[in-house]
């Protein structure tokens, strides 16, 4: 019941997260409480000390500045 779509170089993680909010965070996953959604940015995981200041964007407008991409989490059986 997991969403998964990257956008830019962020994956987030919306859909059915509540039963799975701990196993979220345990990787390393934030919650962002605006956008309802849980989210990886590789630039804090790896350490940096990018910080963004500026208005807060919705969703769709991430989408329309950075792309979006739809990960499929269905389970495609390996051909030969």
């Amino acid at each position: 019941g997991l969403d998964l779509e990257i956008c830019g170089s962020w994956l987030w993680v919306g859909g059915n997260t509540y039963p799975n909010r701990s196993a979220l965070t345990a990787a390393g996953l934030r919650f962002s409480g605006s956008k309802k959604r849980f989210y990886l940015n590789p630039d804090k995981k790896a350490g940096g000390k990018k910080k963004w200041y500026g208005k807060a964007r919705t969703m769709e407008q991430i989408r329309q500045a950075h792309g979006s991409r739809k990960v499929s989490n269905q389970y495609r059986p390996a051909i030969g």
